[in-house]
């Protein structure tokens, strides 16, 4: 039998971890059953392996401040996918600004045994600024709203307090979205443009967001590794200038 180069056989091994880790993450995103009045029904299993918020969110262009209340009704918006981007152009009849809210039900039994203590939400990047209300109150952002500091490719895990919780077992996200300048939103589009979005308990989410970022960590050691190398072979032999400015 013909021996395999040892390239390819790294190249097979890589490919197939690659794999049996997206199969694990696809399999850790749960997606919550809908109750009787359309809204995703959040139990404590399927919160302890994590809700996948991914996908239609009622949504309207405009900033009204009042729309991160419960008390709002939304029955009349239009729907947009989250992640999502933008169409092209964006809104800028509403100068860049958008508001995006879900409903999601808590089991009565998860509410009495105390585990909405530890719920969060991650948020995966977006274009360009955002704030998150949960139960009318504010939770958390990236970058500031007009006037404005952009901030994009940032994903963020925000605690949601108790008192988010309606009385009925109701939890309302609201997510305040500020695209950036015209000329930004023209080339770069805006909105909740990709990323994990997810409820679920605190310490998992932060953890899941840690473990994600391990590869780029990898690579960039990688880099500095042959960096220092390269370094160090200009340091014992002066005369190879090239590997200095490989090192640099």
């Amino acid at each position: 039998m013909a021996q395999q180069h040892p390239i390819r056989l790294i190249s097979k091994a890589f490919l197939l971890a690659t794999g049996l880790f997206c199969l694990l993450l696809a399999g850790s995103l749960t997606q919550a059953a809908s109750t009787t009045d359309g809204l995703p029904f959040i139990t404590g299993e399927n919160l302890r392996e994590g809700i996948s918020l991914r996908g239609q969110w009622r949504f309207k262009p405009g900033d009204n401040i009042a729309w991160a209340t419960p008390a709002v009704d939304d029955s009349s918006w239009s729907s947009m996918a989250v992640p999502d981007r933008w169409p092209s152009g964006g809104f800028p009849e509403s100068g860049q600004m958008a508001w995006y809210r879900l409903s999601l039900r808590l089991d009565p039994e998860l509410v009495r045994e105390s585990q909405i203590s530890q719920l969060a939400v991650r948020i995966g990047k977006g274009l360009s600024a955002y704030e998150l209300y949960a139960g009318g109150k504010l939770v958390g952002g990236v970058g500031r709203l007009p006037p404005s500091e952009v901030i994009y490719d940032r994903e963020r895990v925000f605690a949601i307090p108790t008192s988010a919780i309606s009385k009925d077992n109701v939890l309302i996200l609201a997510l305040r979205v500020w695209g950036g300048d015209e000329a930004l939103v023209k080339a770069w589009s805006g909105g909740p443009i990709s990323g994990v979005y997810m409820l679920g308990q605190y310490r998992e989410l932060v953890l899941e967001g840690m473990v994600s970022e391990v590869p780029g960590l990898l690579f960039c050691a990688l880099i500095l590794g042959f960096g220092c190398y390269y370094l160090y072979l200009y340091g014992r032999n002066r005369k190879l200038s090239t590997y200095l400015w490989f090192g640099l």
